[in-house]
């Protein structure tokens, strides 16, 4: 997978670039896409992400079900979120380890 990154113009990093999109264009960009930012930086739990971006347990929950009932490959088990999908959370990490903002 890390090659492939390594490729921009690959079929395998195109078809992620597409589903990502997908993703964005039902959950829109904004709050929702920040949950998935801190999912991806390791902090899975729903307290541990309401902490790090000033909301309530409850405002957490409720988008992590708006991105559940959009589609995005999201579970919650015990106050824990995953993005269930593996090859997408991989992708996800490698794209975004290089951003300056991640």
């Amino acid at each position: 997978i890390e090659k492939s990154i390594e490729e921009p113009d690959g079929l395998f990093n195109f078809q992620m670039r597409m589903l990502h999109l997908k993703y964005i264009l039902k959950i829109g960009g904004g709050f929702p896409l920040k949950i998935v930012l801190e999912i991806i930086r390791g902090n899975n739990s729903v307290s541990e992400i309401a902490r790090r971006t000033g909301k309530s347990y409850q405002y957490i929950a409720m988008y992590a079900k708006r991105l559940r009932e959009a589609g995005f490959p999201l579970q919650q088990e015990d106050g824990e979120l995953k993005i269930v999908d593996r090859i997408y959370l991989m992708w996800l990490r490698l794209v975004f380890e290089k951003c300056w903002y991640f």
